[in-house]
C-alpha cells in the first residue's frame, strides 16, 4: 500500500516549482566550477607541484588510521594527530586539523580510512613527473568505472 493510497492529496502538494529546480541546478552548476577552478588553480587536491595540499578531509582520514592502528585516543592528543596527519599528506603544513568530534564519529572516520588516500607516498615513482602523477590520481580516485 503506497502513501498516495491513504492520502491522494499529499503528492501534488509536494512537486517542485520550476524556480526551485532552476535554483537547484544553478547551485549544482556553481560546485562544479568551483571544483574545476580549484584544480585548475592547483587549490584542490594538490598544489601546482604536485604536493598534496592538507585540507580538512586529511583530519578525519587521520583519525580513522589511527583508529584502525589501535590508537583511538590519539585522535584526541594534539601532538599525535597533527604527526598522522603530516604523515597522510607526506609533508608538514601550517596549522593543524584537531580532531572536534565526539568517540562515536570515529565509526565515519574508520569506514573513510579504509579507502585509499588519494596519494599514496609509497607508491609514488620517484622518476615520474609531478604533474603526471596529479592527473593519474585524480583520474584513478574519480573517474574511473567500477
Amino acid at each position: 500500500m503506497t502513501v498516495d493510497a491513504h492520502s491522494p492529496g499529499l503528492r501534488a502538494a509536494w512537486q517542485l516549482t520550476r524556480p526551485f529546480e532552476l535554483g537547484c541546478f544553478a547551485l549544482c552548476v556553481g560546485q562544479a566550477v568551483y571544483l574545476a577552478a580549484s584544480f585548475v588553480q592547483g587549490l584542490w587536491l594538490a598544489d601546482p607541484s604536485g604536493a598534496p595540499i592538507a585540507t580538512d578531509f586529511v583530519n578525519m582520514w587521520a583519525a580513522g588510521r589511527q583508529a584502525l592502528e589501535g590508537q583511538p585516543a590519539a585522535v584526541y592528543d594534539v601532538a599525535l594527530h597533527k604527526a598522522a596527519e603530516v604523515a597522510a599528506v607526506g609533508h608538514d603544513f601550517d596549522g593543524e586539523y584537531p580532531w572536534i568530534y565526539p568517540p562515536t564519529f570515529l565509526f565515519v572516520a574508520v569506514s573513510l580510512a579504509l579507502l585509499p588516500h588519494v596519494f599514496d607516498h609509497e607508491g609514488v615513482d620517484e622518476s615520474k613527473d609531478a604533474n603526471e602523477w596529479h592527473g593519474w590520481a585524480v583520474s584513478e580516485t574519480c573517474c574511473t568505472d567500477g
